[in-house]
């Protein structure tokens, strides 16, 4: 038995590997997906329009259709805005300054304002994750015939936008064996499908439950409440709308359901 010792406790291990001679060969056998099949995650129990993809719709409703949870993802977001962004090199040698220097004039350098790029990557908030695609170009000056202009004509390649990849665009995220990304299938307005290899895909999560790719929502415990609400409203307005009268009521005379051997009392009946 061996026992870690953490800030929180120790933890008591029952069997511990030899790191010097670990088991070959070196991936994993086991996989923390609950159920996957052709990029979608089953998760036994979780009501449809909570799974993957039908949950994009699901979550964009609730912050579109409440003004309570849309404030609060207004809010949110606006705070996770105002958080400084800084750039530390990991010593001090020219190397490392230099690295860090550069990397400040590619986020300086975008197409797209990097604070616009962190909104739709707050976007996990909602959804449980985010996916954004890496598009780069080389720096070469800001002249006429320059495709992607830049600040710098240095020969550089930079990043020219981290352009967001909406969740219900997405068909599906394919893995490999090691569990990492090995591609995302979307959606185009034009119908077809593209394939976006993960090498080129920032990707976001809220927190891995059960090893479920596509995150947990911070509105998933309030999907209940927020059915219920909207029930609610609806038969309120319903009620408004019919002075609160309860169920119309139709009167008719008491000789017309009594149509016997008469046709025409019988035909109106």
């Amino acid at each position: 038995m061996t026992t870690v010792n953490s800030v929180v406790g120790s933890l008591e291990l029952y069997s511990m590997p030899d790191l010097n001679n670990p088991s070959r060969p070196l991936k994993a056998i086991g996989t923390p997906l609950m159920s996957y099949r052709d990029g979608l995650v089953l998760l036994q129990g979780q009501p449809y329009k909570l799974q993957f993809p039908a949950m994009g719709r699901t979550y964009a409703a609730m912050v579109d259709d409440n003004s309570i949870v849309g404030a609060i993802v207004a809010a949110l977001v606006t705070l996770s805005r105002l958080v400084d962004i800084q750039i530390d090199s990991p010593n001090d040698s020219p190397e490392a300054e230099a690295e860090e220097d550069w990397l400040e004039s590619v986020i300086d350098d975008m197409d797209v304002s990097f604070e616009h790029a962190l909104t739709a990557i707050y976007s996990f908030y909602v959804h449980g994750y985010s996916l954004s695609e890496l598009v780069y170009k080389k720096r070469l000056g800001s002249g006429p015939y320059t495709r992607t202009p830049s600040k710098y004509n240095d020969g550089l390649y930079g990043i020219s936008r981290l352009s967001a990849r909406p969740q219900i665009t997405l068909c599906g995220m394919y893995f490999n064996q090691d569990d990492t990304l090995d591609y995302v299938e979307q959606s185009t307005p034009d119908g077809d499908q593209v394939k976006i290899p993960g090498s080129r895909i920032l990707y976001f999560r809220t927190q891995s439950y059960n090893g479920d790719p596509y995150g947990r929502s911070l509105l998933r415990s309030a999907y209940r409440d927020y059915l219920f609400v909207q029930r609610l409203s609806e038969l309120a307005a319903i009620g408004v709308e019919r002075n609160l009268v309860g169920l119309p009521v139709l009167y008719v005379p008491s000789e017309l359901l009594n149509h016997q051997n008469d046709p025409q009392k019988l035909a109106m009946f």
